[in-house]
C-alpha cells in the first residue's frame, strides 16, 4: 500500500478520529495519509494535523456552499457554515497541508462559479464532478462538456489532460487546477479506483 484515505460518511464525527489519525501515522509513517471531509469539524481536523502526518485534505463542499454564502458578506456574529469551512481550508493550507475542494455540479452555475473563483484566488485545487443521479454514464453529458469550456474561458485557464485519470483540467498561470471529473466512480474505471486494493469500514469489515 502507498496511500491511506479516511472517508465516510463524515470521518471527523468518529469519537476517536484524532487518535485514529495519530495511530495510522505512527504505524505506517511511510504512507500518504489523506482525509475526505465536509470540513464542519475544523477543530478536529486541526488536532489531527498536529497528531499525525496528514498530506492532503479533500473538502466536499457541494452540500451547503452556494453563491449567496460566498458573494455576500455577513456580520461577524452570523458567520455562515460556508465561511467557517473556507477559513478552515486556508488555516490548514498555512500549516503545510495540501487542501482540495470537491463539488458536484448540480446544473446551477450560480452555485458553482463563486466556489471556483474562491479556489483559484486562494490557490486551492478544485474538483468539479458531474452529477449522475445514480446513473452510470459512458461519457460526459453535453451540458458538462459545455461547462468545462465556459469555466476554462471565463477564468482564463489553459486546458490539459490528466492521462492517469483520463480527465481534463484547466490550470491558471499560478498552477492552480480546476479538475473536471465524469461521474463514473460506480464503474471503478479510472486509475484512482483501479489502484485501490482494499476498503475497510469503521467496524473493521473489509
Amino acid at each position: 500500500f502507498r496511500r491511506i484515505r479516511l472517508t465516510g460518511g463524515e470521518p471527523t464525527i468518529h469519537p476517536h478520529f484524532v487518535s485514529i489519525c495519530g495511530s495510522i501515522s505512527s504505524m505506517y509513517p511511510e504512507m500518504d495519509l489523506s482525509i475526505n471531509t465536509n470540513g464542519l469539524h475544523c477543530r478536529k481536523l486541526q488536532l489531527a494535523v498536529e497528531e499525525a502526518q496528514i498530506s492532503r485534505v479533500v473538502f466536499g463542499l457541494d452540500g451547503f456552499i452556494n453563491g449567496k454564502d460566498l458573494s455576500h458578506h455577513q456580520s461577524a456574529d452570523k458567520v455562515t457554515k460556508a465561511e467557517k469551512v473556507l477559513a478552515c481550508i486556508v488555516n490548514l493550507k498555512s500549516r503545510g497541508i495540501i487542501p482540495e475542494v470537491a463539488a458536484v455540479y448540480n446544473s446551477s452555475r450560480n452555485d458553482l462559479f463563486p466556489l471556483v473563483q474562491w479556489s483559484l484566488k486562494h490557490e486551492v485545487d478544485i474538483k468539479v464532478i458531474e452529477q449522475s443521479r445514480g446513473i452510470c454514464l459512458e461519457n460526459k453529458s453535453g451540458e458538462f462538456e459545455n461547462l468545462v469550456g465556459v469555466i476554462v474561458d471565463q477564468f482564463d485557464l489553459k486546458l490539459g489532460l490528466d492521462q492517469r485519470l483520463n480527465e481534463v483540467f484547466g490550470i491558471n498561470r499560478f498552477g492552480t487546477k480546476v479538475r473536471f471529473f465524469h461521474s463514473h466512480c460506480a464503474r471503478l474505471e479510472c486509475a484512482e479506483c483501479q489502484d485501490m486494493h482494499i476498503r475497510v469500514n469503521a467496524t473493521g469489515e473489509v
